[in-house]
This record gives C-alpha cells, structure tokens and sequence, in this order.
C-alpha cells in the first residue's frame, strides 16, 4: 500500500487504506449512568455483557473488573471457549462485539469503544446488525462535538463542562515502552 496521507480525518484515514475493510467501530466518552443505559439498549435489543474469561463471574464495573468485555449475540452457556482450562473466549470464534467500557473517575473520563470484526464473515454477518443498532442509538442519543471523532454521553457532556478531562486510559496504569531497534 502507498502512502496517502496526511489524513484530516478518521473518515479520510479509512477511506484510503484497506482497514475500512477489517470492520468497524465508534469510540465515546460517557459517565458512569451514560454507560449504564448504554449497557441497557444492548440488553434490550438480545445482547449479553460477557467477561473476556469464562472463569469470571461477570463484567462487573468497569473500574473494578475493568473495562474491557463482550457484547455477545448468544448466552454465555453458548460461547465456545478455548484454552487450558478453557475459560477464555474470542471474537473469532463466537459472535461477540468488543466492548471497551467507557467510565468516569474523577477527573478522568475514560475512551470507551465499541468494534465490529469483519475477518470471519459468518460470525460478521450475525454481528453487523447489533452493531449498526448500537451505532445508531449512540449517534441519535449521544452528541459529537464540533471537531471530534468521539461521541458524548449526556453525563459525559456535564462533566466535560464542569472541567473533567479526557483520557484514553487512566494516568495510574502502568504503561511500559518498548523500543526495538
């Protein structure tokens, strides 16, 4: 692939390399009750929040058990996991949406996002539809303000005004570099 930047946008990004064609996803910032009714819409349309690990109880709250786990189209007795013991689960072998959960802890509001896979088109093709309702629901529900690629849930919005910052992780995790030569 040729280079063909520099991009403007995120829209300009995918349009120009092949990554438009591995799936899809929209990122937010949303408070705690944002992610909640989030949380809610997906239940209601027949979407479960899965742990990556079978071997946890739940998702639980974000900040506790941590933000990443699974919208999935089918019951956690139906995912198929792999491993030894054979607890995790993955989207390539079960119709799961990625759900990084956005949080708020003070005075960070914290990137979620929400991904759709495309690289195993039997499992894409059950998943796009959940996918494109979240999608909708966020874009009629949520805001993007003016030069943003990110939505905002209403709480999301309220804090940002009263002076929260944006983070794309919390500055208390750890984070190690790696430089390879």
């Amino acid at each position: 692939m040729t280079y063909a930047g520099p991009f403007q946008t995120l829209a300009e990004f995918r349009q120009a390399t092949s990554l438009r064609d591995m799936g899809s996803s929209i990122a937010f910032f949303c408070g705690n009750r944002d992610n909640a009714e989030l949380t809610a819409f997906a239940r209601s349309i027949g979407l479960h929040l899965v742990p990556p690990q079978l071997d946890q109880e739940s998702a639980g709250d974000p900040e506790v058990a941590g933000p990443f786990c699974y919208l999935s189209t089918v019951r956690r007795d139906e995912l198929r996991p792999y491993g030894d013991p054979p607890v995790k689960i993955a989207d390539v072998k079960d119709p799961l949406l990625l759900f990084m959960r956005g949080f708020y802890r003070e005075p960070y509001l914290v990137l979620g996002q929400i991904h759709w896979k495309s690289d195993v088109p039997a499992l894409a093709a059950v998943t796009r539809p959940y996918f494109r309702k979240i999608s909708r629901w966020i874009r009629q529900q949520w805001r993007k303000p003016d030069g943003w690629d990110f939505y905002c849930g209403p709480e999301a919005a309220s804090l940002l005004e009263r002076g929260a910052k944006t983070a794309n992780f919390l500055p208390s995790i750890p984070i190690k570099t790696i430089i390879v030569e």
